[in-house]
């Protein structure tokens, strides 16, 4: 072997991960969990909060090397929630088995062909019926501004206040050093409402589409008048990328699960969903000896996995009784973009349709993820 391989290969496999194991009251039960975390910890504070009611103990903590994991193979299997997170191509490497693969960020898109009516024809129903009219009766107006001045009160007073109330330590935030590089190449489009200036958007302009990269919004607002400006926002940009000729509008990342709120608000406004240029990592989830109270709180985490650039939800359904709540998120949260639905279950005749709203739905029989 010459010494430059042998030089970069010694340095691939000796790369360190930590691994990690964290006990706590899971999120919406009553009973305890744990995460085997075992990655750089890119998503780390996203999986605690998801997983976790309150911060959780930390029991374990230790580092290891990538050829510790390729020869050895992962941690052995305690009881809980195992999650190794690598980048794509570490991951050719590793080739865990008997695990759900998601991204770490799936990104969402809005059509813009045809006139506007075809566009709010993409809307869900609810949205024109409700937000479109309290939107428009509410005389909000907007302006588009491309200057430092106003990049920092965004980031101060709007940007940074929003991640940290909407996502608490799980919230990935672009440094300001970072916004400010951005004044040449992107502009701010500001929301007013009454001569206050509630909510901004930063974007660019990329040939036929207009790229959402941030969102910011005053927090001084009242709860019911903060969706009511969210929803403000989304419906203005959407108008002007339109009436800016733009075919289409990239609505921004969110993380690949159908109950995240940020999916639930895009999924309002017709967005489809595409694999992320900006994903980095490749998450590998598994389940040992769950438990009734893990068995639970796995059948509420619709995730979406990527394949090929192609997009499926994945969810178990561990207990039959558990049934009609899997359908129920399935329902309230799957868009266009996703090819196919693929359902855990140990129970051969589950009674699950054929399809959701025209998505297919397949049956998968085994537990997920469990290991000896």
């Amino acid at each position: 072997m010459n010494l430059p391989l042998r030089s970069v290969l010694t340095m691939l496999f000796s790369r360190r991960f930590t691994v990690g194991v964290y006990e706590g009251v899971l999120r919406g039960e009553a009973g305890n969990g744990s995460l085997h975390y075992v990655g750089k910890g890119n998503s780390l504070a996203w999986l605690q909060h998801l997983l976790f009611e309150t911060e959780p103990k930390t029991c374990q903590t230790r580092q290891t090397s990538l050829l510790a994991l390729r020869v050895g193979g992962l941690p052995p299997a305690a009881s809980g929630l195992h999650v190794v997170e690598v980048t794509p191509f570490l991951d050719r490497l590793l080739r865990p088995q008997g695990h759900i693969v998601i991204p770490d960020w799936i990104e969402h898109l809005l059509d813009l062909d045809g006139d506007w009516a075809a566009v709010c024809g993409r809307f869900r129903k609810s949205t024109l019926k409700r937000d479109v009219p309290r939107i428009q009766r509410a005389g909000f107006r907007y302006d588009i501004v491309q200057d430092a001045a106003s990049l920092e009160i965004f980031y101060e007073n709007q940007y940074a206040p929003l991640m940290a109330d909407r996502h608490g330590e799980a919230g990935v935030l672009v440094s300001r050093d970072w916004l400010r590089t951005t004044t040449p190449t992107h502009r701010l489009f500001r929301l007013w409402d009454d001569g206050h200036w509630v909510a901004s958007a930063l974007f660019r302009e990329v040939g036929e589409e207009l790229d959402w990269i941030l969102v910011g919004m005053n927090r001084q607002q009242p709860s019911p008048n903060q969706r009511l400006v969210q929803g403000a926002l989304y419906y203005h940009m959407i108008q002007h990328a339109h009436a800016s000729g733009f075919r289409r509008i990239r609505l921004g990342t969110t993380r690949p699960l159908l109950t995240d709120g940020v999916w639930l608000h895009k999924r309002k406004w017709g967005a489809c969903v595409v694999a992320s240029p900006q994903s980095e990592t490749r998450l590998y989830l598994s389940a040992n000896r769950p438990d009734g109270t893990m068995v639970s709180w796995l059948t509420r985490q619709p995730w979406v996995s990527v394949s090929a650039d192609t997009l499926e939800v994945q969810v178990c359904a561990l207990s039959s009784a558990l049934i009609p709540d899997v359908l129920d998120v399935l329902k309230q949260g799957v868009l266009d973009g996703i090819s196919r639905i693929r359902v855990f279950s140990p129970f051969s005749d589950s009674g699950l349709p054929e399809c959701i709203d025209g998505i297919p739905l397949e049956q998968s029989i085994f537990t997920f993820g469990e290991r000896s």
